[in-house]
């Protein structure tokens, strides 16, 4: 009977543990100042600047014939109607195919740029498509999702920073 009570008590004792460093590590996020970035607008669509705007938002890169980018869409939809700001950055050659993809799929931005060489991305080491950023209201970068956005991702890893930052 003691065994099983050790048992249980160690068990409690490590998922307080692992609770209190998840907690520890959002509230300590490193903050990074986001570089300047090499971006044309994407045809006639919105654009962005600077993006210091007073709010948490997040700062997407996705293309056209990403499929992730593609399956995750839908997500990124419903984050706009949530009132979650997010700005694009398009890796796409052409601006005719970040447009259509746009058209064809809705416009989960609030502004839209196309990073035509690829400098931009090379700046803030994206690797993989999608890659998202999370800004806080000062436009400093305090969290990064490498891959697609699902619902856990969602729930573990930017609404809790959103939350802090807003």
């Amino acid at each position: 009977m003691r065994f099983f009570q050790l048992i249980a008590l160690i068990a409690i004792l490590a998922l307080a543990g692992a609770l209190g460093w998840r907690y520890y590590q959002l509230e300590n996020l490193p903050r990074e100042p986001l570089p300047a970035l090499t971006l044309e607008p994407v045809m006639d669509l919105p654009a962005f600047g600077d993006l210091a705007t007073g709010e948490p938002a997040l700062l997407h890169f996705w293309g056209a014939a990403c499929a992730p980018c593609r399956a995750e869409h839908a997500l990124l939809m419903a984050l706009r109607d949530e009132g979650i700001a997010i700005y694009g950055i398009a890796s796409d050659e052409s601006a005719l195919d970040s447009a259509n993809f746009l058209a064809e799929l809705g416009n989960p931005y609030l502004g839209s740029m196309r990073d035509v060489e690829g400098q931009s991305a090379q700046a803030l080491l994206v690797e993989t498509y999608p890659t998202t950023f999370i800004l806080s209201a000062d436009g400093e970068m305090v969290g990064r999702v490498d891959g697609p956005i699902d619902v856990s991702v969602l729930r573990n890893e930017i609404y809790p920073v959103l939350d802090r930052e807003s």
